[in-house]
């Protein structure tokens, strides 16, 4: 069994990640070539916050899919035994209750204290975290060999087309989102696989597949707002 790192272990792991970033973004700037590849593998990862994009960057160049270990397993693929995942970040909110005068994690507050919380008679806020996580490229699992290409993963799920004054839409929606304090999250908290969206009703946020086009990220931003307003009355 795996021996359990200390927060401080964890703490200096997330520090050295965010030192890897911070010396792959620098070298973007070393000439007009760098800033163009970089740009471009960008497009091709313009779903992942920009610093996961970095950080994929980083570790695994040229990288053209990736997906968590279970994603992978979810198509029917296994990552190759001695692969070693790729490092990104992961949001972990924690919910805090007021506590004689202190905020502490709901998770260790007393049961009449998460009663009293559950209940809305004590205060509770949210913050969010970051740990960090794993996911694998295409190449480092056997979906090549089981003939199964990046297309068949990300493109029958989509829905092609466009819309008239997409992004007024979408604009109009994001402001729909602040009026009813929905956080628009940029990525799920996790593997959400081929669903198109998901609604957290414990932070009352919704995420978009980052594989969705442009239609779909329209059109299920509407279904889970509605979801957001019918959980949230």
């Amino acid at each position: 069994m795996a021996k359990m790192k200390t927060n401080e272990e964890r703490k200096a792991e997330l520090e050295t990640l965010t030192e890897q970033m911070g010396k792959q973004i620098d070298s973007y700037f070393e000439s007009p070539e760098k800033i163009r590849e970089h740009l471009q593998f960008l497009g091709k990862f313009h779903q992942y916050s920009m610093r996961n994009a970095v950080l994929i960057e980083s570790q695994f160049p040229g990288a053209v899919a990736v997906g968590s270990y279970p994603f992978w397993e979810k198509q029917g693929a296994q990552v190759q035994k001695g692969e070693r995942g790729i490092k990104v970040f992961v949001p972990s909110p924690v919910t805090y209750a007021l506590h004689k005068d202190e905020w502490v994690p709901l998770s260790k507050a007393p049961k009449p204290i998460k009663d009293g919380v559950k209940q809305g008679r004590i205060p509770s806020r949210k913050m969010m975290y970051f740990k960090i996580g794993h996911v694998f490229e295409y190449t480092q699992t056997d979906a090549r060999e089981k003939g199964i290409e990046v297309s068949d993963i990300f493109k029958r799920y989509h829905r092609d087309g466009g819309l008239e004054n997409e992004q007024d839409i979408r604009d109009a929606l994001t402001k729909l989102a602040d009026a009813r304090n929905v956080t628009l999250l940029e990525e799920p908290l996790d593997e959400i696989g081929t669903a198109k969206g998901c609604y957290y009703p414990e932070l009352h946020a919704i995420a978009l597949n980052p594989w969705n086009t442009s239609i779909e990220d329209i059109t299920v931003l509407i279904h889970e707002l509605a979801h957001a307003e019918l959980h949230n009355q």
